[in-house]
């Protein structure tokens, strides 16, 4: 099915099967989508949605940016959120991510609160940018891992109970400047290890391309000449290994 008018309405838009379409983008600012089994389609590069919820996946394709919270209600998403997209929390309320995404584009918080239910919510590349008027919690959470950090945003170390989170950052392998400022009890790691091993993997994979004789071997098995969707997911083993010569 797809929508292409601009809608007014203020109830939730279930999923249930089959996909929706969003066609221009302006299709559901005001309704909170709840991703319960089907999928959600974008047809532009921008997307607007009164909030989100429920336990479906839900794909960033294309790059689409991905703007959530104009209601302000707060709301919980668990599924995965995946693709080369990026998420822009906006509006008042609180949006809490419990699935470990894997989407690959930024992450911007523009109002209200992006709470990180998860500690891998936002694992993989996104770069979280908390900017005036937007807040990021760890909620229960008393370590978290981030692609990366920028933005000038206050950043307290610490979960609602005051506790204190170490916060790992870097998993991106990109270069960002933070100019805020960090506080509390907690923790910040930079976390250079796993850029190397990602490097390395890399290097490796494409040798293995250059020489069918060769064979990358990963915690003792062998990585298929498709490499892996996501090189984290290996990285975050710390375990690439070598080239081993076919017989």
């Amino acid at each position: 099915m797809a929508l292409s008018g601009v809608n007014t309405y203020t109830g939730d838009t279930t999923l249930i099967a089959g996909t929706l379409l969003l066609s221009t983008g302006n299709e559901c600012p005001n309704t909170t989508v709840n991703m319960a089994g089907g999928s959600l389609a974008f047809g532009a590069s921008t997307a607007l949605l009164g909030g989100l919820k429920g336990s479906g996946d839900l794909t960033l394709a294309n790059g689409v940016g991905l703007v959530v919270g104009l209601n302000h209600q707060s709301t919980n998403h668990s599924g995965v959120m995946s693709g080369t997209g990026m998420l822009v929390k906006s509006g008042n309320g609180t949006l809490t991510l419990n699935g470990a995404n894997t989407y690959t584009g930024d992450t911007v918080v523009s109002g209200g609160v992006l709470k990180l239910g998860n500690s891998l919510a936002c694992k993989t590349r996104p770069s979280i940018t908390p900017v005036y008027g937007g807040a990021l919690s760890f909620g229960t959470l008393t370590s978290a891992v981030l692609g990366s950090l920028k933005g000038g945003q206050y950043l307290p170390l610490a979960n609602e109970s005051s506790q204190p989170v170490t916060l790992s950052i870097g998993n991106n392998a990109q270069s960002t400047t933070y100019s805020g400022r960090l506080d509390g009890a907690g923790g910040l790691t930079k976390d250079r290890e796993r850029h190397a091993n990602a490097q390395r993997c890399e290097h490796l994979h494409r040798r293995h391309h250059a020489n069918r004789r060769d064979t990358l071997i990963v915690h003792g098995q062998r990585v298929p000449e498709t490499p892996p969707s996501t090189w984290p997911e290996v990285i975050g083993l710390r375990c690439f290994d070598r080239l081993a010569r076919r017989p």
